[in-house]
């Protein structure tokens, strides 16, 4: 009886195993003082070294701090040509990176993007590792100060105009 136990779990335990997940989540929250959105995005770490990886950047692993320099040019490089940001008129915002900060099985990306006067009706394009992984969803968090809206990005989902309201 204890084994026949033990095999039913060993068999759920791998057929949840081969079902992976992937995910991120960005934060947005516009500081009015600054006319800036600052930004965050949580990402797991292993995705992140993959993505560096097939996409011919120097491979390493996120905690090789030796290596910084190159390793934040290359999240850069990704993050810029994975994140839009459009004003209400359509205009395209430049998007600094500010950082990453890696936790182990987590790396935290920072960036911001300036000259920004308001946050009405503004539209965001993202498509983060959808060609890595098919099933990749982006989760956004927006705060405009007031209120928040979140959404989700997929592979199907890569623009979304946001509603907030002056």
């Amino acid at each position: 009886m204890r084994l026949l136990k033990f095999s039913i779990l060993f068999v759920l335990l791998g057929a949840f195993g081969l079902h992976e997940y992937y995910v991120s989540v960005f934060r947005l929250s516009y500081n009015a003082q600054e006319n800036q959105i600052q930004a965050e995005v949580k990402v797991f770490t292993d995705d992140l070294e993959q993505l560096l990886k097939t996409n011919d950047h120097i491979f390493f692993k996120m905690d090789e701090a030796v290596h910084s320099d190159e390793l934040e040019e290359s999240i850069q490089k990704e993050l810029l040509n994975s994140f839009g940001y459009k004003d209400s008129k359509g205009r395209d915002k430049a998007i600094t990176f500010m950082g990453y900060e890696n936790e182990g099985d987590i790396t935290w990306l920072y960036f911001t993007i300036d000259n920004v006067r308001s946050v009405k009706g503004p539209t965001l394009s993202i498509n983060w590792m959808t060609d890595l992984f098919p099933g990749q969803v982006n989760i956004v968090h927006f705060f405009d100060g007031i209120d928040e809206r979140s959404e989700f990005f997929s592979q199907e989902k890569t623009q979304i105009q946001f509603d907030f309201y002056e």
